[in-house]
């Protein structure tokens, strides 16, 4: 077959393939569906891929460098031409921009100035090919995908402020895609050309967000972020993580739950770092929601013939379901401590700073018309209604939360034995008696106080009963914890006592001097594991 003739199949077949994987939602023109790309952008796409392929060390051969020379220097002409051109095709601005993309990341990850600097050049070609197209059907893959790429050169950069940016950006272009209800599916004009296998361009562009989220939050909630700057990202991304929600609750494959389910657990972590209450549950809400489905589409309907996949698949089930239980009690541990230091500083009234949103070019999600996520949230109400979306403002609120983390905590224990999972096991035996230590913050009453950190205390002795020998980093924190929850108890014990100068009964004095004796053996068995 000559290079006319293949090229021309390779049209009809991305052509066709168009036609028959996107929805008719909208009546269009033929010449927005349509991919025509000129053969010589054909060709300077397929070449710029296969070398780059071939590249993998980032060290090109003087033979590759002689092929790059050449390629480039048609691309080159290429995007002269389109400078110069009155009337541009949108089809061979995306393929010249990917082909850019290519050439960018055989030098993105040199150590080397120079090629660093040719690396930068390429990308920034690809940036002014697509400026002011990016929310076109056609472009939208390619320009999220070569921000995404730019963020990353930035960071590698140390351009941290341009990394955020061009990261809000993507997410920016997502938002202004999306905004209708039903929007239609990008064109992914390059797959045709370069590879075999034809991917959901919706699946695509939501996957390439998720993947963008994760980035900006992770880089926000890290050592080097700044604080304010945080905060703000978090901000800004509101409206994009509730429309990935939205789509994701309504559609999504047999094979993908359990790592959306990740995504969205890894998400709610990093947004219970910013407080961000509301958000946090409905991602784990989501999550829930999502394993529901699992059960019900996957396992369920697999035939009772196969015992073996059967058992696999709950497995997996039992296995993520847990995981989410333990996200749910962290997320109650944290709202409960959260919440009585927000009673501290005497602000329920007011807003708190870390969750104000600030102006940005993204609209406020509380802007936005409720009915726009009404779907969602009734999906999602079963599992959110149980556990509060804000601040916590009095005792019943909290033992009501308090209630929900351990009933998740208990939920998990039907799965996790430490003689299977010890550090799991042993991590919520923590969080069990960081329970009962934060709702004892909000009890007034001494001695209920008392009781809630002798529970604790239980909680935590019932560690200290496993197997030690097996791995003393795990227990040496429950010895800390457990000095500190008796010196709670000695206080609360003592504390009318010592300030209104009344005398020790017999009791009490016992009582004194038996939590004196586990406080000191217990910090000895701490320190003495550094010795």
């Amino acid at each position: 077959m000559s290079t006319n003739e293949s090229t021309s199949e390779q049209k009809r077949r991305s052509v066709e393939s168009a036609s028959a994987t996107e929805p008719v939602e909208t009546i269009e023109s033929s010449e927005d569906s349509t991919i025509d790309v000129d053969e010589k952008f054909v060709r300077v796409l397929q070449s710029s891929h296969m070398i780059s392929e071939s590249i993998k060390d980032g060290c090109p051969s003087k033979k590759q460098n002689k092929m790059i020379k050449v390629i480039k220097s048609k691309m080159d002409q290429l995007y002269r031409d389109i400078n110069t051109s009155k009337v541009v095709n949108t089809d061979n601005v995306v393929c010249l921009a990917q082909a850019y993309l290519h050439l960018f990341r055989i030098y993105a990850n040199s150590i080397d100035d120079s090629q660093l600097n040719i690396a930068e050049s390429h990308i920034n070609k690809c940036v002014s090919l697509l400026e002011g197209k990016e929310t076109e059907r056609k472009v939208i893959l390619t320009a999220v995908d070569v921000y995404y790429y730019l963020s990353h050169f930035y960071r590698k950069l140390n351009k941290y402020e341009s990394s955020l940016i061009t990261s809000t950006k993507i997410l920016q272009l997502y938002v202004t895609y999306t905004t209708d209800k039903e929007y239609i599916s990008p064109i992914n004009v390059v797959s045709s050309f370069i590879s075999d296998k034809q991917e959901d361009s919706e699946y695509l562009l939501e996957q390439n967000c998720i993947k963008v989220l994760q980035d900006l939050l992770a880089e926000s909630g890290s050592p080097k972020a700044d604080k304010t700057t945080g905060h703000t990202v978090i901000d800004k991304i509101a409206v994009s993580k509730y429309m990935l929600l939205k789509r994701l609750v309504n559609r999504i494959s047999r094979l993908d739950y359990v790592k959306w389910v990740s995504h969205l657990m890894s998400l709610a972590d990093i947004l219970l770092r910013f407080e961000h209450f509301t958000e946090a549950r409905d991602h784990l809400a989501a999550a829930s929601f999502l394993m529901k489905e699992y059960y019900q589409e996957v396992y369920a309907k697999t035939d009772e013939k196969y015992p073996d996949k059967k058992i696999s698949l709950f497995e997996v089930y039992q296995k993520t379901t847990t995981h989410i239980d333990m996200h749910w009690a962290k997320y109650g541990l944290k709202l409960m401590r959260s919440s009585h230091e927000n009673l501290l500083r005497n602000v329920e009234d007011k807003p708190c700073t870390i969750c104000k949103f600030e102006p940005s070019s993204v609209k406020k999600f509380e802007e936005w018309p409720n009915e726009a996520f009404t779907d969602v949230k009734i999906c999602l109400n079963e599992f959110s209604a149980e556990m509060a979306g804000e601040y916590l403002t009095s005792y019943t609120d909290a033992k009501a939360v308090f209630a929900t983390v351990l009933a998740h905590l208990k939920k998990a224990l039907q799965y996790i034995v430490p003689e299977c999972h010890l550090s799991q096991y042993v991590e919520i035996m923590h969080d069990t008696a960081n329970a009962y230590k934060y709702l004892a913050r909000y009890e007034q009453d001494a001695i209920k106080q008392a009781k809630l950190h002798k529970r604790r205390i239980c909680t935590l002795m019932d560690i200290n009963m496993l197997d030690i020998e097996t791995d003393q980093n795990l227990f040496h924190p429950t010895w800390f914890e457990i000095a500190i929850a008796h010196s709670n108890v000695l206080d609360t014990n003592t504390e009318k006592f010592r300030y209104n100068n009344n005398k020790f009964n017999e009791e009490l004095l016992n009582g004194t001097i038996e939590s004196v004796e586990n406080i000191i053996e217990n910090w000895s068995l701490y320190l003495n594991h550094f010795s």
